[in-house]
């Protein structure tokens, strides 16, 4: 089973995004698979 997690996309720079997953949670996540900008939500694995 995988759990997925809502997150905000806060700034992408190349394949590479900063999401926050709430309450000042933030991580470095690939998106090259997709078409992200800032202000989009992306599930995270």
């Amino acid at each position: 089973m995988c759990l997925a997690i809502l997150a905000k996309i806060v700034e992408v720079k190349g394949s590479v995004a900063k999401v926050d997953f709430g309450e000042g949670v933030l991580r470095e996540v690939n998106v090259s698979l997709v078409e992200a900008k800032a202000g989009d939500y992306v599930l995270v694995p």
